[in-house]
């Protein structure tokens, strides 16, 4: 079936409102880790990817493939994420910023020594900010998450259907796999 929709970038803590406000009933939010915390407080739509999340470090400095090799380091991270909770529990000096760019700008300027973010995304920003990957280093795979589009638990069951078998239908197709194929680090 077809589903016309917007898509409307926002900040990661007014889109998760949005969402759980909506009076409309029809907005979902991607992309959302599905944990314990946020487990009632959503209906889950649909397992998108998994993401692997990591340390990105600008070059020369040394990459960083364990949470103790952050320690005593200034890390970016995302507020009021999953990502900032992980660097909080082991204890690791952050910067948390509300929008994802300033925390790519902040690594540009070395306002932090690295960077921690699904590498999916990261990869992403370089690309889309017109940076050479060659600039950066990604260090190992600290955790993964398991990434979902989610609606608030007020949406209607109908509407939930709809787009559960419109997504559902949309991953067995060569297009899907395609995608998957093109970026490996989504389901690592």
């Amino acid at each position: 079936s077809k589903i016309d929709y917007d898509y409307v970038l926002d900040s990661w803590q007014s889109a998760q409102n949005k969402v759980l406000r909506d009076k409309h009933k029809n907005l979902f939010i991607f992309p959302l880790t599905r944990n314990t915390e946020r487990e009632n407080k959503y209906k889950w739509i649909s397992k998108l990817y998994t993401a692997k999340l990591v340390f990105v470090t600008k070059n020369p400095n040394e990459p960083l493939n364990s949470l103790a090799n952050a320690k005593n380091r200034k890390i970016g991270v995302l507020e009021h994420s999953s990502f900032k909770t992980t660097l909080d529990n082991a204890s690791i000096k952050t910067l948390a910023e509300h929008e994802i760019l300033k925390n790519f700008e902040d690594l540009k300027q070395e306002k932090i020594y690295g960077w921690y973010h699904p590498l999916i995304e990261i990869k992403a920003i370089i690309q889309a900010q017109k940076e050479n990957p060659e600039d950066y280093s990604f260090g190992d795979k600290i955790d993964a998450e398991e990434i979902y589009l989610a609606t608030a638990n007020s949406t209607s069951d109908d509407v939930v259907i709809e787009v559960t078998n419109a997504i559902e239908k949309f991953k067995k197709t060569s297009q899907y796999k395609v995608l998957i194929n093109k970026h490996p680090e989504m389901n690592q």
